[in-house]
């Protein structure tokens, strides 16, 4: 997770390099010679899981002390104290959302597998999921809907959160007066806030323009 808000792939040749709540972990191992009739496995694949009450994700074992502190113990500090070092490996980290809530007994929190095409281990991965928890289905199965082959205009490339009836048909109208009249118009002003709403007192005034 780059932002609160926002995934981003990263790239490291360590467990120490994957970010926190990283939902998703891809591992290439070194090719070694296989044995006979045997295929070599040199990717692994984890994928942290959403069940029921329990939502888990991966990072780098220690990821939650500072940021100043890991740069610290990996660039400085082992060659200041060569028997310092932060905790090797990943850690799995499990949450209800809800001090109240606590973790069932039985969820599945992880999925592991290995092979030797990665494209075929994220396609196998993703479907052996879905097909435990039943809370989805993969991309493969899913019909393509029918607004896939017409045109569309999501209003937040032109608005913002600033959306107002009279500039989404003056909009539409440009459109189609340029000879691309839109035959899908998504209404987008923005997610929802996540910040808790001030005090009555320090409350704009309501807006006139939704």
């Amino acid at each position: 997770r780059c932002t609160r808000y926002w995934m981003a792939p990263a790239v490291g040749d360590s467990a120490a390099d994957v970010p926190l709540d990283s939902q998703m972990v891809l591992l290439e191992f070194a090719a070694a010679a296989p044995r006979v009739g045997a295929e070599a496995a040199c990717y692994a694949l984890m994928l942290p899981l959403v069940d029921r009450e329990a939502r888990s994700s991966l990072s780098a074992a220690g990821m939650s002390l500072p940021r100043f502190v890991r740069r610290l113990s990996r660039r400085l500090l082992p060659r200041l104290l060569p028997r310092f070092r932060l905790a090797r490996g990943l850690s799995l980290h499990v949450e209800s959302g809800d001090e109240a809530v606590r973790v069932p007994a039985g969820a599945c929190l992880l999925y592991v597998a290995a092979g030797a095409d990665p494209y075929e281990l994220l396609a196998r991965g993703v479907a052996e999921v879905a097909a435990r928890l039943g809370t989805f289905a993969p991309r493969a199965a899913k019909p393509v809907p029918p607004s896939a082959d017409v045109f569309g205009w999501c209003t937040w490339d032109g608005f913002y959160s600033r959306v107002a009836p009279e500039d989404v048909l003056a909009g539409a109208a440009s459109l189609n007066e340029a000879g691309v009249p839109p035959r899908l118009i998504v209404l987008d002003d923005g997610w929802q806030t996540v910040t808790p709403p001030p005090p009555p007192a320090a409350r704009p005034p309501p807006c006139s323009r939704a």
